[in-house]
């Protein structure tokens, strides 16, 4: 696992939101490796049925997370696949969260790319030209943020997809044909003789 110990820290967060310090502490201790367990922990015991023990514990476990893996290496390495990121053969969606994880990646690590280098980013790593020449008057412009441009891709994607289905053409999305299921019209050629409708 390549993440940074903050952000490790706000995935279980925000999965244990709501819940104390006992459930977060065991839902770390469950989804971390043994030997990063060990690690962190420095093969220290957890407390015994005291809530406020466990808040302290909890507490100290996160600083030393961070510590250990909020490292000068890990932002490199974030920013390096941050650089390299492109749709591939992912879809629209998925290249969308995969960019967005490793911007918040590069947060947590205290180097957030500017709000203009992710939207270019954005644009730049879309497979499809025709997609990203409807794209061109948001992209530049200042006024349009990162989280309305983001929308514009995903709409217009969808748009595109949809039409692509109505006319019964293929729409190439990067991962392969995004056609299949069900027609939802009726098509006069395949109707069966005598019918009245």
């Amino acid at each position: 696992d390549t993440r940074s110990g903050t952000t490790w820290i706000g995935e279980m967060e925000k999965t244990t939101e709501g819940h104390s310090e006992v459930v977060q502490y065991l839902w770390l201790k469950h989804h971390t490796d043994s030997d990063v367990w060990d690690k962190v922990t420095d093969r220290d015991g957890p407390p015994h049925r005291c809530y406020r023990s466990y808040a302290h514990h909890l507490e100290r476990i996160c600083k030393r997370f961070r510590r250990l893996y909020d490292t000068d290496e890990h932002l490199q390495r974030a920013n390096k696949a941050f650089q390299l990121c492109t749709q591939g053969k992912d879809s629209v969606h998925r290249y969308v969260k995969k960019l967005e994880r490793l911007s918040t990646e590069l947060y947590h690590l205290g180097a957030p790319p500017l709000e203009y280098m992710l939207k270019w980013k954005l644009y730049t790593g879309l497979v499809d030209k025709e997609l990203r020449s409807k794209l061109d008057e948001y992209v530049s412009d200042p006024k349009v943020s990162y989280q309305c441009f983001r929308d514009k891709v995903l709409t217009k994607h969808r748009r595109m997809y949809q039409i692509a289905k109505m006319m019964d053409e293929d729409y190439i999305t990067g991962s392969g044909y995004e056609s299949g299921g069900r027609r939802r019209f009726r098509s006069f050629s395949q109707e069966k003789k005598g019918s009245r409708f």
